[in-house]
C-alpha cells in the first residue's frame, strides 16, 4: 500500500503557482495576438494554446482587452529593461545612444514577438486599449527626447520632439527590415543607425533657438 501511494505521489503533476500561470498565459497570448491580430484572437485561442480551461484564463484576464494590455505592459517592461539597462548615464551622449540602440536591437532579436506586439499589433484596437497601446509606444519617443535634451540643452522643444519622433520611427522601420534580414549582424545595424542618429544630435547641438 505504501509503495502504491509513493507511485501515485510521484506521478502527480506539480501545479503552477498563480504567478507562474499568469506568465505562461502572457507568453501564449502574446503569440496569439501577434499571429492572429487583436481582432482575430479570442480568449478560447489562448486557453487552447495554453492547454487550460477558459475559466482559468478569465480568472487572470476578465476580458480580451485585459489580456492584450497585460501582454503590452509585459513587453514594454522587457523593452525598458533591455534598452535602458544598457545605458550608462555617466558616459557621453554618443555612447549612450550606441548602448541604447544595442539594447533595442537585442530586444528585437531575442524577443521578436514582444516587439511585434508593441509596434505592429495595435492597428485594429479601439477604446481604452488603443489609448494605452499608443502611450506605451510613445514611451520610446519620450526616452529619446530626454537623451536629445541631455546632449543639446539649448535646442528648442520643437526640434527635440521632431528629432525624437523621427529617429524613433526610423528605428522601428529598420527593426521591421532587420527581422527579415537577420543575416546582417546587429553590430552593423547599430553602427549604421547610430551614424544617422548622431548626425541628428549634432544638428540639435547647433540649435540655439528659443
Amino acid at each position: 500500500m505504501k509503495k502504491t501511494m509513493a507511485v501515485i505521489q510521484i506521478g502527480k503533476r506539480q501545479r503552477m503557482t498563480r504567478s507562474e500561470r499568469e506568465l505562461q498565459l502572457l507568453e501564449v497570448a502574446t503569440g496569439i495576438f501577434v499571429g492572429k491580430g487583436y481582432q482575430g484572437a479570442t480568449m478560447e485561442d489562448i486557453s487552447l494554446a495554453a492547454k487550460v480551461s477558459r475559466p482559468v484564463v478569465y480568472s487572470h484576464f476578465p476580458t480580451k482587452d485585459d489580456a492584450y494590455l497585460a501582454c503590452l505592459r509585459k513587453a514594454r517592461r522587457l523593452l525598458d529593461k533591455t534598452t535602458l539597462g544598457q545605458i550608462d548615464p555617466k558616459v557621453s551622449p554618443e555612447l549612450q545612444m550606441r548602448q541604447g540602440l544595442n539594447g533595442y536591437f537585442d530586444f528585437v532579436e531575442n524577443y521578436p514577438s514582444d516587439w511585434r506586439l508593441l509596434y505592429e499589433s495595435g492597428t485594429a484596437v479601439a477604446g481604452v486599449a488603443a489609448e494605452e497601446a499608443k502611450m506605451l509606444r510613445q514611451q520610446t519617443v519620450a526616452q529619446l527626447a530626454l537623451l536629445y535634451r541631455f546632449a543639446a540643452p539649448n535646442a528648442s522643444d520643437l526640434s527635440i520632439q521632431v528629432a525624437a519622433n523621427s529617429f524613433s520611427g526610423a528605428a522601428e522601420q529598420v527593426a521591421k527590415w532587420w527581422l527579415k534580414n537577420l543575416s546582417v549582424s546587429r553590430e552593423d545595424v547599430v553602427n549604421s543607425l547610430l551614424t544617422i542618429g548622431w548626425q541628428g544630435i549634432q544638428t540639435l547641438m547647433k540649435d540655439t533657438s528659443e
